[in-house]
């Protein structure tokens, strides 16, 4: 199956006999092009920094991707969930 029909074929049924758990992950570049677009988490800054506590270089700069932005992309703020 082909990536394209891979997002018109679904096998899921509702669920009927108990609730279930999705998990969805969201993946952006650490320089988007639309930052205020990219903060649609429902977790806030104060948040993601006491998450970035004892992290590795590395996944803190994901982590906190917005502090690399340039001053501009700052100033705007996040689009509402």
């Amino acid at each position: 199956m082909d990536a394209c029909s891979a997002t018109r074929y679904h096998r899921g049924k509702p669920a009927v006999s108990r609730d279930r758990t999705a998990i969805f992950y969201n993946y952006f570049s650490r320089r988007p092009l639309r930052p205020f677009l990219c903060e649609r988490s429902g977790l806030s800054r104060a948040q993601l920094a006491s998450l970035a506590v004892g992290l590795s270089p590395e996944q803190r700069a994901c982590l906190l991707w917005r502090d690399d932005l340039p001053w501009i992309a700052k100033v705007i703020p996040p689009a509402p969930l």
